[in-house]
């Protein structure tokens, strides 16, 4: 007589549940001990090939070589590890549309550099929503020489073709009006959000270079405005300047107040209050033709903010 018991005896895929268990684990433990094997193999080969000198001569030479000026500067960063990667900060050059501006760019050397061309990579696009110069697009994809070729006075001659209009009335206009909507999403891009959400790599540059040019700075955006406005009633482009121009102003006002709220630099001497009299001044005297804007700012709005 068969006795009964209590619990079923295990049968089918029940009974190969513990060996389908053992046998991940078994997997697992194989892949990662596998994957860590091949992380450190790939180490190891970075650290062992050959193009790491010629970075480390860059950097050497860098170190000793970069433009500093009033004017325009060039600041570099790199991690001792990695000299394949570079952090760069170019301050923009006067009597261009982006003086005073800071734009950040990441710099790749390839494993054949110098054969081939460091890959590079604007940062600074106002979160992909800003083109500043035909050679730079709003991916952050580089084209050509930053120095030379793309931080220059008239960069809408830089579009391919473009050139052969130079010197003449369209031409002028179209880089007249290129060039306002550049200088406000310089103000707002390169500036403003720079002083507010520095690259921690060159907090301390941005500090200093937005604190040493504050006053210089805001006479700079006071003749932009004032030389945008004066072509807000031309037939042709007078819609797109007057955006620009309502723009660039409410971009100068909020510069105004971070500027005011900069600290002096450890390691520099205070000024006195030379610029904080001169920003009460022109506060009080608001900013040229400010009141004639429309209340809600609705041409504001539609300006050039929706062309970055």
């Amino acid at each position: 007589m068969k006795t009964e018991s209590s619990d079923p005896e295990p049968e089918g895929l029940t009974l190969l549940v513990p060996d389908i268990q053992r046998t991940a684990e078994i997997v697992y433990t194989a892949t990662t001990s596998l994957r860590q094997a091949n992380q450190g193999e790939e180490r190891q080969r970075y650290k062992q090939r050959s193009p790491i000198p010629q970075p480390r001569q860059e950097a050497v030479t860098m170190s000793t070589s970069l433009p500093l000026s009033s004017s325009s500067s060039v600041f570099v960063r790199c991690d001792e590890e990695r000299l394949d990667i570079m952090k760069v900060l170019i301050t923009g050059p006067a009597d261009t549309p982006y003086a005073n501006g800071c734009f950040e760019f990441d710099v790749y050397f390839p494993q054949d550099y110098p054969n081939s061309p460091p890959l590079v990579n604007l940062e600074t696009t106002g979160g992909h929503s800003v083109r500043f110069n035909p050679n730079l697009y709003n991916d952050g994809k580089v084209l050509v020489s930053v120095q030379s070729l793309i931080l220059v006075a008239e960069p809408y001659f830089n579009e391919p073709g473009y050139e052969r209009s130079r010197g003449t009335p369209s031409g002028t206009q179209s880089s007249r009006e290129y060039d306002g909507n550049i200088r406000q999403a310089s103000v707002k891009w390169a500036m403003l959000e720079q002083m507010r959400n520095p690259s921690p790599c060159f907090k301390e540059v941005i500090h200093k270079h937005f604190y040493l040019k504050r006053t210089e700075i805001m006479c700079q955006c006071e003749e932009w405005i004032t030389d945008i406005q004066q072509y807000s009633s031309d037939k042709r482009v007078g819609r797109t300047m007057s955006h620009h121009a309502a723009a660039l102003k409410r971009h100068t006002a909020q510069l105004r107040e971070e500027l005011l709220k900069l600290p002096c630099p450890d390691g520099l001497e205070p000024d006195g209050d030379e610029f904080s009299e001169r920003s009460a001044a022109l506060i009080l005297k608001d900013l040229p033709n400010q009141d004639t804007e429309k209340p809600g700012g609705s041409q504001d709005n539609h300006c050039s903010e929706g062309q970055l």
